[in-house]
């Protein structure tokens, strides 16, 4: 992690990931440094092997990052070493796919968005001629919803998801988030979908704190990617991208 602690040891092997980055790119090569130790508090220390350190209070947040190569080098195992020395060692990168990358993270910040523009830093510091695709998670199908809500908070079934998705569920105070892309696949935003399941009583009440800290990041990532995604307009349309947004604000 940038800037932040010492470490002695490195290791990098295989793993198999199941959600997320790996659904879109298949193998991934995991690399971790030495982790920092952290007290009961939540406060983090320096190793006894550093010098001392400044204590900060840290948070964990579980993200992914999706790059397109530069055309110059598709072959994302040719950025590994790069990706490595410019801090991305608290990150799974997906190997699998020529010309992307799916970087899922493991990061520890003061807040959501400190993780994410750390990240994000450290990629471009390593691929300055990437560009971001997008973040995750943020736009989901139902078994992944259903999938990550299991991992992160409480076990939701993908047929409970139907269910609430398809209002087909009683004693409910609202009526489930609409689906932001439509089809045969439909996707919703994380951060609705959590804030619905919170405000209806679908998690226990000691996973109220937990489910708070995924709609914070889950709503950073979102706005992160609907800004990115206005520049990109602004730039490739600017007159009716301006047009767009005052009809956005009307």
């Amino acid at each position: 992690m940038p800037g932040a602690f010492c470490n002695a040891r490195t290791t990098t092997r295989l793993v198999d990931v199941g959600v997320s980055a790996a659904t879109a790119f298949g193998r991934h090569l995991e690399m971790k440094r030495g982790t920092p130790k952290a007290s009961g508090d939540g406060s983090i220390t320096a190793n006894s092997a550093c010098d001392t350190w400044e204590i900060w209070t840290m948070n964990e947040y579980v993200f992914q990052l999706y790059y397109q190569l530069p055309e110059s080098e598709p072959d994302p195992e040719a950025w590994l070493d790069a990706l490595f020395e410019a801090g991305c060692d608290d990150a799974l990168v997906g190997v699998a796919v020529a010309g992307h990358t799916a970087l899922d993270f493991t990061r520890q910040a003061q807040g959501p968005l400190a993780a994410l523009r750390s990240a994000i830093d450290d990629v471009e510091r390593a691929i300055p001629n990437g560009r971001l695709v997008c973040v995750g998670p943020d736009l989901l199908n139902l078994s992944e919803l259903s999938a990550l809500l299991s991992e992160r908070l409480s076990k939701v079934s993908r047929q409970a998801m139907r269910k609430y998705a398809t209002g087909d569920v009683r004693r409910i105070k609202t009526r489930f988030p609409s689906a932001r892309v439509s089809g045969s696949t439909p996707l919703w935003h994380l951060d609705e979908v959590i804030k619905w399941m919170r405000h209806n009583g679908k998690f226990e009440p000691e996973m109220a704190e937990s489910a708070d800290a995924l709609i914070e990041l889950s709503a950073a990532i979102r706005t992160l990617n609907a800004l990115d995604e206005y520049a990109a307009s602004r730039a490739a349309y600017p007159d009716l991208a301006e047009q767009a947004l005052d009809l956005a604000r009307s």
